[in-house]
């Protein structure tokens, strides 16, 4: 490859889960307890019995993947990322099957021997029935689980583009980082227009994030982090024939502001205590 330094990772992926369910009939009862002086041995009353396991929901995926960061020189490297999933979900009455290729790419600029720049692509697929026997139908048209409504549908596609910085400072004791990003999803699953679940919705997250990570001391260590995200529906397709209420509302499970911060303190050279809050 001449001045060109590859480094290459490529590994294989299988796996296949089993998820099983049972339903119970009837209801164990507790007896009320006094809140200021309550007893652990109060006795449960009632019955409660399972039922037999029903057919399980099954999971198989197969992966080959490839990774290489192609370095030209001390300043300028390029990471590039492919991956291919043979994936299928089936719960005994119907079945998904998927061929999913996915792949990433990130250019690295160092105009400093500590701090670096870079700029990163990437793409991510949902298949149908991703969390069958996982999750309810609270999500609505968008969610993962496996129902004659979605099994027909083809994977959900996510693109995401993040540009950030990395800098080593205080004689490479402080690690600072800071990134701007966006997510997007231009075929998420929602209703259309006849109420049927179709590849029509638009999701966007944009945000950005900061970090820092170092050492007070030899012994005392500190890392903490702060993310923005503005999560959006820009398209959640129709109910009852209308456009969806939700266009332009914020997206549920996605917090606006997250932060973190981590200590640890290297007691001896054996033990290190440590804590934190999110």
């Amino acid at each position: 490859t001449g001045a060109v330094k590859p480094d290459f990772a490529v590994g294989l992926e299988l796996s296949r889960e089993k998820v099983r369910q049972a339903s119970s009939e009837g209801t164990p009862l507790l007896p009320i307890s006094d809140l200021a002086n309550p007893n652990p041995w109060d006795p449960v009353t009632g019955s409660l019995v399972w039922g037999d396991w029903g057919t399980p929901i099954e999971t198989t995926s197969k992966a080959l993947y490839i990774f290489d960061t192609l370095t030209f020189n001390e300043q300028w490297s390029l990471n590039l990322g492919l991956r291919y999933d043979k994936y299928e979900v089936s719960d005994g009455t119907i079945s998904r099957k998927d061929n999913l290729l996915n792949y990433s790419a990130g250019v690295v600029y160092k105009p400093a021997p500590n701090g670096s720049v870079y700029l990163a692509f990437g793409t991510s697929s949902n298949p149908s029935g991703e969390c069958a026997g996982m999750a309810g139908g609270a999500d609505g048209a968008g969610a993962c689980t496996l129902t004659s409504n979605s099994v027909n549908l083809e994977p959900e596609e996510s693109k995401s583009i993040e540009l950030g910085t990395k800098w080593e400072v205080l004689n490479d004791q402080l690690l600072l980082t800071a990134a701007i990003f966006q997510t997007e999803k231009k075929n998420a699953r929602v209703e259309d227009d006849l109420g049927n679940v179709a590849l029509l919705g638009h999701n966007r997250a944009r945000g950005f994030e900061l970090g820092a990570a170092g050492q007070i001391n030899e012994r005392w260590g500190l890392s903490a982090g702060y993310a923005f995200v503005d999560a959006k529906t820009i398209d959640g397709g129709f109910d009852d024939g209308e456009p969806s209420a939700d266009n332009g509302n914020y997206l549920q499970f996605v917090a606006r502001n997250s932060f973190s911060l981590w200590t640890t303190y290297e007691v001896s050279d054996r033990w290190t205590v440590g804590g934190g809050a999110t």
